[in-house]
């Protein structure tokens, strides 16, 4: 900003037609009053009172000289210069033509309640700091706004650029009013994808599996490019823009690619969680709780004989991404007495090893019993890394009888490692 304070000078006066000074003692020599106020008197008496003034104005102009409190939509002027703006309530901060503000120009906005946006917003095609709006969302987020003649600019940093890698707190997922076809997406916070910006979503979205996207809440969240499949898995994303705007929607694709090519204006993505669908391309119910999504009702998603090969099963838990599964896993009750079997389930992840009595996780016993089939089996809750085609690994020291997965859910970091 450039300096406001503007310079004075003596008035040409001070020194137009001055008396003789020849040190002769005449009459033109006297000093008097009458005579030499005019000439000595007014025009210093302008010159400082002039400075006076312009330090006054000067000082009015400097950043935080004037402060106004706001409530409602407002334009900022050139004649605003130096004001430090407190906002409160949802309003629109305007801002008269760059050309007419100038370059010289500097003022400072703070948002000054909870649970409401300041939505800063220059003239026509003008921008701040490259794009169309910026919205302040935070408790006493505050900028400082500059202007170059053409365009405007922040000088610090709004809270919502302040990046905590890989945050997400709240945004969880509930089947909503349409339980076949809508997932609302709670307020909270979080960061997107590429840990460029933290945004806040400060109220619930609903958006529709079975309907093209269209911004806003209560409207449509599923590719165009898409077809709702049936028994197929898609990823929901928040996603927003540079501004601050936040929605959500639906995509197969880890990088909202699909979801993005329709959200014009929305180029930042953050991946919540996963939802599926059933035979008639309805929503499968389930409950969200921070990192652990649960099923309505638990799935038997393995009873097959366990084989002494490594085989893989497929389990009801996200593609695409690793999962830890909510799983019990049985397996008996032993077809033979007093003999004793060792089993392990082991992660895609991690080596194909041979079972043994020094390494298993599963373990079955047959009694002193006949048949030994008396017997019963117990199921073991192991908590088996996924590969992201949603399977985990099993073989056993001799395929004697069923192993038996019922899914419960899964636990989802939903990027927090990114």
């Amino acid at each position: 900003m450039t300096n406001p304070y503007s310079s004075v000078t003596v008035p040409s006066s001070y020194n137009a037609n001055p008396p003789p000074d020849d040190g002769s003692e005449v009459a033109a020599n006297e000093i008097k009053w009458s005579s030499h106020k005019d000439k000595i008197g007014d025009p210093l008496k302008q010159f400082s009172e002039s400075i006076n003034t312009n330090v006054l104005a000067a000082f009015s102009q400097v950043l935080g000289g004037a402060v106004s409190n706001e409530a409602a939509n407002f334009t900022i002027t050139s004649a605003d210069r130096g004001k430090f703006f407190i906002c409160s309530n949802n309003i629109t901060v305007s801002f008269d033509p760059a050309n007419s503000i100038g370059s010289n120009f500097c003022v400072a906005i703070q948002k000054a309640d909870v649970g409401n946006t300041v939505t800063i917003d220059p003239d026509g095609s003008e921008t701040i700091d490259g794009n169309p709006t910026l919205v302040l969302r935070r408790l006493r987020e505050a900028v400082i706004v500059t202007c170059d003649g053409s365009n405007f600019f922040t000088a610090s940093t709004p809270a919502n650029a302040l990046v905590t890698r890989g945050q997400v707190d709240g945004m969880t997922l509930a089947i909503g009013t349409d339980t076949d076809h809508d997932i609302d997406v709670a307020p909270g916070q979080f960061t997107d994808s590429a840990n460029s910006l933290t945004l806040d979503n400060a109220a619930t979205i609903t958006k529709q599996i079975d309907v093209d996207w269209v911004e806003g809440s209560g409207q449509g969240g599923f590719p165009s490019s898409l077809t709702l499949a049936t028994d197929t898995w898609y990823h929901v994303f928040a996603i927003a823009k540079q501004s601050g705007e936040v929605d959500a929607g639906f995509d197969t694709s880890l990088t909202a690619a699909n979801l993005l090519s329709d959200a014009t204006g929305y180029t930042l993505y953050r991946r919540l969680g996963s939802v599926l669908t059933d035979a008639s391309s309805n929503l499968v119910p389930f409950t969200q709780m921070g990192d652990q999504f649960l099923w309505d009702t638990p799935i038997e998603d393995v009873n097959q004989l366990i084989s002494v090969s490594a085989t893989l099963h497929t389990l009801s838990v996200p593609t695409g991404i690793k999962v830890v599964p909510l799983a019990v896993y049985t397996w008996g009750p032993p077809p033979v007495a007093n003999l004793t079997y060792y089993g392990i389930v082991t992660s895609p992840d991690q080596t194909d090893v041979t079972p043994s009595s020094s390494l298993f996780n599963l373990i079955l016993s047959g009694y002193n019993v006949s048949p030994a089939s008396a017997s019963t089996a117990s199921g073991h809750a192991l908590q088996i890394r996924t590969n992201t085609s949603s399977q985990v690994r099993s073989r056993a020291t001799g395929a004697t009888s069923n192993i038996v997965i019922l899914t419960s859910g899964w636990l989802d970091l939903r990027g927090k490692d990114a």
